[in-house]
């Protein structure tokens, strides 16, 4: 690996730090979310997350706060997104959300697969609990969100930028009975240590 512009002696401090970076996007270990924000859906950037909400919107039925399940095809989607999806089914009395697909991109940087698992089942402290908040916003606004939080590392890296694109899914057109994520993690800014 050779860095361009970099003095002989810092080279190497900078391979190193490049190089626990890149380890770590495949497999993150131990991490903590940080507190989420809502962002503003017409300042969609990433092209993962332009793609998902175009699909979503064009198999939404006009009126409808969202398509049914079985409508939103996994498999329409790009290979990518699919690895970055996460669709939750909306369970009530009381309000719980339960993984029905957890992608592989989130299995292989978690080292968890959550599928058939409910938000409820991870501990209070966890970061069920803080995803389960966004959800509720979802089922009770009726309608796509974005959020924004850091991925907090304790061992010092850099803590990673994640965007999640919240879908609302309706098989009878008026409650929310499932939600789609789509994640963007953006790994540039923890390489380049350019965090907002």
């Amino acid at each position: 690996m050779y860095v361009i512009g970099c003095p002989q002696a810092l080279r190497e401090p900078i391979k190193r730090e490049i190089t626990m970076a890149f380890r770590s996007l495949s497999s993150w270990g131990d991490f903590s979310y940080g507190a989420s924000r809502e962002e503003r859906l017409d300042e969609l950037a990433a092209p993962i997350l332009v793609e998902t909400f175009a699909y979503w919107k064009k198999v939404t039925p006009k009126g409808a706060i969202g398509p049914a399940w079985g409508v939103f095809r996994l498999q329409d989607l790009s290979p990518e997104a699919i690895s970055l999806t996460l669709v939750v089914d909306v369970l009530r009395d009381p309000l719980d959300f339960r993984y029905r697909f957890w992608g592989t991109a989130h299995v292989e940087r978690k080292k968890i697969d959550r599928t058939g698992q409910r938000t409820s089942d991870e501990h209070p402290q966890g970061r069920g609990p803080k995803v389960a908040g966004e959800y509720q916003t979802v089922v009770e606004r009726h309608t796509p969100l974005l959020f924004s939080r850091l991925i907090e590392f304790p061992d010092g890296r850099l803590p990673l930028p994640q965007l999640a694109l919240r879908l609302p899914l309706s098989n009878d057109g008026e409650q929310v009975t499932g939600i789609a994520s789509v994640t963007y993690w953006d790994e540039k800014r923890l390489i380049s240590g350019n965090n907002r």
